[in-house]
């Protein structure tokens, strides 16, 4: 019994600590400005009961043909990189507990970009606030009586358009569903995806029970982000079998709601 109440306790800290930290968040989450927007703005909202410091900074992310997200080291530079292509205002913020407050973005290099979505991260620090005393006598409480340390992060994906993608869009795909002896939940699906747009593509991938062309049919569904540094992906999805009760299924892609591959597929 006093294991359990250990094991108990263990897992409440974990959650509450989770909780704890994760108490800021922006409105949207991604941020997109389209090639006919030159400015657009993020909201940070502080959901703590205690004022913090945030600081904001560009930082580039890049993904690899797997579809996995990294960041750069700072010296690093790669030909999709938005950190030349924008600015943002402010770059620090103190925000009392409940408060929010706005971050403006604007696009800063507006000619001579080749057309593509170019992206980069904005890296939100929170910071805890301390009071400075000292000895013998107490600070005033301002700027200069405040020190901060770092307590967390989160990155925020921001992408800017130049021009518009043609269409279609030059997309091209190739799957392969298949059951994995070393698992048996699940069936895999692996995708090669090309993209020769030099945009971002953010992706839909149902299966359907019926030949509907409907995702109220759907009996599986994955939401994939095609970068554009990437031109050809690489990628496995698991489909929990317990979802799979028939043979046939029509695979459907879609590219912002418009269908872009649609075909019957046989699971065995």
């Amino acid at each position: 019994m006093n294991k359990m109440k250990i094991l108990y306790f263990l897992f409440f800290m974990l959650i509450f600590s989770h909780t704890s930290y994760a108490n800021f968040y922006t409105t949207p989450n991604k941020i997109q400005l389209n090639s006919d927007q030159n400015v657009t703005t993020v909201y940070l909202v502080n959901q703590s009961d205690k004022a913090y410091a945030f600081v904001i900074k560009a930082v580039d992310f890049k993904m690899n043909e797997k579809g996995k997200i990294k960041p750069l080291e700072s010296e690093h530079y790669f030909s999709f990189s938005a950190k030349d292509k924008i600015k943002f205002l402010p770059k620090a913020l103190k925000l009392s507990p409940h408060e929010r407050g706005a971050i403006k973005i604007i696009r800063s290099k507006r000619h001579n970009v080749d057309p593509g979505s170019y992206h980069v991260h904005l890296n939100i620090q929170r910071k805890a606030l301390f009071q400075k005393t000292a000895k013998g006598s107490p600070i005033r409480q301002n700027k200069t009586a405040m020190h901060i340390e770092v307590e967390y992060d989160i990155n925020v994906p921001l992408f800017i358009d130049y021009d518009k993608p043609k269409k279609p869009p030059e997309l091209s795909f190739a799957h392969r569903i298949y059951a994995d002896p070393k698992d048996k939940d699940h069936y895999k699906i692996a995708l090669h995806i090309k993209n020769k747009t030099r945009f971002l593509e953010r992706l839909e991938v149902s299966l359907l029970n019926t030949d509907s062309r409907s995702t109220y049919d759907e009996v599986w569904h994955s939401k994939i982000s095609a970068y554009p540094e990437v031109p050809e992906l690489n990628l496995t999805k698991k489909i929990p079998r317990s979802q799979i009760n028939q043979q046939d299924f029509w695979l459907m892609i879609q590219d912002n709601g418009k269908i872009i591959k649609y075909e019957k597929v046989t699971i065995h």
